[in-house]
């Protein structure tokens, strides 16, 4: 009955006996050289998440097909997320435990900011022994507040939040806004303690900010629960920041520029709540145009990557990110990596794949904020320079920017974004140029021109519309993922060569044609039988530099010569220290550029594709371009255009052109080859050999691993 449906009709019965039981969500095991049924699952129609293990394959795939069922597949929290977030930052009643009757403390400095604020909730004041704090009348416990309460602002030491949150969480307080540090930022012991606060949430349904957090504002309602010394304005731009010292600064910095914000979180330890769940509400909130994030560490990557690149379609996102990520960073087994070692690329490939703008500072944010939340995108990238104001003697600056707030109606109406400088202008005087938010003014030109390139190439990025990777034929993920599964039942490591040349073909990426020899004399027949002269390497676990070491023969004819050269070979790999495991006999391919084509797969970023110049001198030239997997007809096109070894490709002085889209193409099916099996931890392709009729691999290896578990502590990948 193999091949006529029998299976996919099972699945379709399923999915109704699913949708009648409640459930969600199916998981099937299959054997990895159960293709046929493999096909089945990925051909249904339904969104499939698949991840290999030791002798098996995993897919999990949402229980029915209709339009509502995949959306609560592909965003299944994002309700829960805006629903959590409304508590937080537009809540009814606020307790606030650890207020001190000392002025100097976090405590009473979030007293004073909230009746400071106006806010006109039911304030409560949880105090053990004073009858007032502040002004306000306590109370002795969390269970004596009269009515119900929206969040309760800790502010006790670290070693008494559990137990103060299990006493919120029995009276049904829905969220915790927690101060205290102490918790997974200073070790061992504050992780325990995370983890027990987090437990005591969940246990009776609380959503947690923080631990280890500024607190949050929000303008609208005259919300202001943090222990920043600055007052915010009100605005149209959110904020969220992982530092509480960032913050305090961003708060200062966009007041003193006259720049209102509509509300901003510190997220701390991301615990529960993070930036991914402020950005869905934010998303949602018509008093937000544009969403500002300063990140120190991403808990999920690849899920910012998801939520951001469909918000930014609708609500600019600017960033800042500090640090460096950890790409590559352990010892580097292949040239991707090496190339990757250290670098912070993989934060520029995931906010370029994303629509995300970088800057490098607060002040470069806060610039391109005022541009994004007064002005409407460029339609392109032609600029005009009418002025940049100096004050001269008779020239009043009063007189010159009423002269610019009188156009920019017009201009707005028009859809031309306006920008001010006005040089030498006091903090005073650039407030009040600024006053009404109709047009950004900024203190330089380069201030003004760096603003406005973000704002162009992300608006040009919103025209353009996502880029979602093809469907391309040729595709065998069954017999590549048996392979895999093959490979994590003996312990993974790097791959035989007529595995990698089974993983290429199941992708359709052109692999140059090849024997394996064990001995110099099979190497001989090997080389007869495909004709021609040839190409002789070695093969040897370990040696990522084979050429270097006397590894590699090129141009080989004829069985003795073939014969002679893998003796010669196999001598001068045992003088490196390495024991040779065969030979392998390619056929030599025609000449033309040289290139490289891997992926390497970071432990927080997942698979990323990088594309560079190739062959011996590929670590000297350090010419690399990365993106993350799966990438996109455009992605590819961009990716191999940005190297500044491209011309070498486009016929440089005379030259013949590579054929470009043979190139894109393997780059297309590298990507998906590293989207679709999380257990190729590296794949390097060095040589990519491109000429006028195509490209062809010449060299190949892969390293598979089982894909890395789930974190014990699971709320730190949000």
């Amino acid at each position: 009955m193999h091949g006529l449906g029998v299976a996919t009709i099972l699945l379709a019965h399923l999915a109704e006996a699913a949708e009648r039981a409640g459930i969600r969500t199916f998981t099937a095991t299959v054997h990895p050289t159960n293709h046929r049924m493999a096909n089945v699952l990925r051909d249904s129609g339904f969104p499939v998440e698949v991840t290999a293990g030791p002798g098996e394959l995993s897919f999990e795939l949402p229980a029915s097909l209709d339009a509502a069922a995949v959306a609560r597949f592909e965003d299944r929290d994002r309700v829960a997320a805006v629903a959590a977030v409304t508590h937080v930052l537009k809540p009814a009643s606020i307790a606030i435990i650890g207020a001190s009757r000392r002025p100097d403390t976090v405590g009473a400095a979030v007293l004073e900011n909230l009746i400071a604020s106006g806010y006109r909730g039911a304030l409560h004041v949880v105090h053990p022994v004073a009858d007032t704090v502040g002004g306000v009348a306590t109370v002795r416990s969390i269970a004596a507040v009269p009515g119900p309460v929206d969040v309760a602002v800790i502010a006790v030491p670290a070693a008494a939040v559990a137990q103060v949150a299990r006493e919120c969480g029995a009276a049904g307080v829905c969220a915790l806004l927690v101060l205290s540090a102490g918790f997974a930022e200073v070790g061992a012991a504050g992780v325990a303690r995370q983890v027990e606060l987090l437990e005591a949430c969940r246990a009776s349904g609380m959503r947690l900010v923080g631990p280890n957090c500024l607190g949050v504002l929000d303008t609208r309602p005259g919300l202001n629960a943090t222990f920043a010394p600055q007052p915010s304005l009100p605005g149209r731009i959110a904020f969220a920041s992982q530092s509480g010292a960032f913050g305090i600064l961003a708060i200062a910095e966009a007041a003193r520029r006259g720049l209102g914000l509509s509300s901003f979180v510190s997220v701390g330890n991301k615990a529960d709540l993070s930036g991914n769940d402020f950005l869905r509400y934010w998303d949602e909130d018509p008093g937000t145009d544009v969403i500002l994030l300063y990140l120190e560490s991403f808990g999920n990557p690849r899920r910012f990557g998801r939520i951001a690149r469909s918000i930014a379609t609708r609500t600019p996102i600017v960033a800042v990110k500090s640090g460096r990520s950890a790409a590559g960073a352990r010892a580097a087994a292949s040239h991707t990596a090496a190339l990757l070692a250290a670098s912070d690329v993989t934060v520029d490939a995931l906010f370029a794949h994303a629509g995300v703008i970088r800057t490098d500072t607060v002040g470069q944010q806060l610039d391109v904020a005022a541009l994004l939340a007064a002005q409407p995108l460029p339609g392109g990238d032609r600029v005009a320079i009418v002025a940049i104001f100096i004050p001269p003697l008779i020239t009043h600056a009063d007189d010159v920017a009423a002269a610019i707030r009188a156009v920019a109606p017009a201009a707005a109406a028009h859809g031309t974004p306006l920008l001010a400088v006005f040089m030498a202008a006091t903090d005073a005087e650039r407030r009040a140029l600024a006053a009404g938010g109709d047009v950004p003014v900024y203190g330089t030109p380069e201030e003004a021109a760096h603003a406005l390139g973000h704002v162009t190439r992300y608006g040009a990025w919103r025209r353009r519309g996502p880029d979602e990777p093809p469907v391309l034929d040729a595709i065998d993920a069954g017999a590549a993922g048996a392979v895999m599964a093959g490979s994590l039942a003996r312990g993974g490591g790097w791959l035989e060569p007529e595995e990698v040349e089974a993983v290429l073909a199941a992708y359709g990426i052109p692999l140059v044609r090849s024997r394996r020899a064990a001995t110099p004399a099979e190497a001989g027949r090997a080389a007869d039988e495909l004709g021609g002269p040839v190409a002789v390497k070695a093969i040897a676990a370990g040696l990522l530099h084979k050429s270097d070491s006397g590894g590699v023969v090129l141009g080989v004819e004829g069985e003795r010569a073939v014969a002679h050269a893998a003796s010669e070979i196999a001598a001068s790999i045992r003088a490196t220290g390495h024991e040779p495991e065969g030979f392998l006999v390619q056929r030599m391919a025609p000449p033309g550029a040289e290139l490289l084509v891997g992926i390497v797969v970071d432990p927080d970023f997942g698979p990323i594709v990088a594309c560079g110049a190739g062959g011996r001198a590929v670590e000297v030239l350090g010419d690399v371009a990365v993106r993350l997997a799966p990438l996109g007809r455009r992605d590819a096109a961009e990716l191999l255009r940005s190297l500044r070894t491209f011309p070498l490709l486009n016929g440089y002085r005379g030259q013949p052109a590579a054929d470009l889209a043979g190139i894109e193409d393997v780059l297309l099916r590298v990507s998906v080859l590293g989207a679709a099996h999380p257990e190729i931890a590296e794949l390097d392709c060095n040589l990519l050999l491109a000429g006028p009729d195509g490209a062809v691999v010449l060299d190949a290896r892969i390293r598979v691993a089982a894909p890395r578990p789930s974190r014990p502590f699971p709320a730190l990948d949000r």
